[in-house]
């Protein structure tokens, strides 16, 4: 569809605002441009710094790629994550941000849901005074409630 596999994606992401042109892979690449691409992933895993990596792929539409630090051979911390799907590449989301997202949404929708019921609060007493007063009975004449209630059933 649009020419990605697992093969090319790292280069088509190279081509990106969000690769980093200091990273190991780029070194590597200027290095042994025209060596085989099992080679070059060998010497990455053995460099220390800033990496990108293809951790998940469905062709042709789908490719998860990982920016990672590489502290030793069998160690890496995740950066970042992007996608490429379908051509266009995006970055995800990180949990945090997803979360605070999420949570900052409902709690505006709690407040404004709060904010409404005082509204409706606050018309009730209002149309529950002017009633009282309209109709001139109040709560400290019992006797003049039991006639509304009598003849308001």
């Amino acid at each position: 569809m649009f020419g990605l596999d697992r093969n090319n994606v790292l280069d088509y992401f190279s081509c990106s605002p969000f690769y980093d042109r200091t990273c190991n892979n780029q070194v590597l690449k200027m290095q042994t441009q025209y060596n085989d691409l099992e080679t070059e992933l060998q010497h990455l895993k053995q460099m220390r710094g800033i990496e990108f990596v293809l951790i998940h792929h469905q062709e042709p539409a789908l490719f998860i790629i990982q920016k990672q630090n590489r502290s030793s051979p069998t160690s890496t911390k995740p950066l970042d994550i992007y996608m490429v799907y379908e051509g266009t590449i995006y970055q995800c989301p990180n949990a945090h941000l997803l979360l605070s997202n999420r949570i900052l949404s409902s709690l505006y929708h709690l407040n404004k849901s709060f904010h409404l019921l005082k509204e409706i609060h606050d018309d009730e007493k209002e149309s529950d005074k002017t009633f009282l007063e309209s109709n001139q009975y109040t709560a400290c004449d019992p006797d003049a409630l039991a006639k509304f209630l009598t003849q308001n059933p």
